[in-house]
């Protein structure tokens, strides 16, 4: 994900990977929260696929995570996907293996 509210661009890597941590990066001399961050990236998927189809109506979110996932980063993912605006989602539990093959193939160039 990538923010650029002042002309200088802030890269987060799996953002997934720092739920729970209730870490905070600092934007424009604010702290702003991991969950706050990923809500934001949400609101931002979305509005892409609205401007790919302005018909489409998005009712719901479809997550997919590792099985592993801690209460913890769970509580902090319902929130992100809360403030972004959805109520309606489905989160979907991986077996470790697919989401390791998935993470690998998206990330290759």
């Amino acid at each position: 994900a990538v923010l650029n509210n002042t002309g200088t661009d802030k890269k987060f890597y799996s953002l997934l990977d720092g739920l729970g941590t209730k870490k905070y990066f600092d934007i424009d001399d604010k702290p702003i929260s991991l969950v706050n961050i990923l809500s934001m990236y949400i609101k931002e998927l979305i509005s892409n696929c609205k401007n790919l189809n302005p018909r489409a109506i998005v009712s719901g979110i479809v997550v997919s995570v590792p099985n592993y996932i801690t209460d913890e980063q769970l509580e902090e993912l319902n929130f992100a996907l809360y403030n972004a605006g959805y109520d309606k989602y489905i989160i979907e539990y991986s077996p470790v293996r697919k989401c390791v093959l998935t993470k690998y193939f998206l990330t290759m160039k």
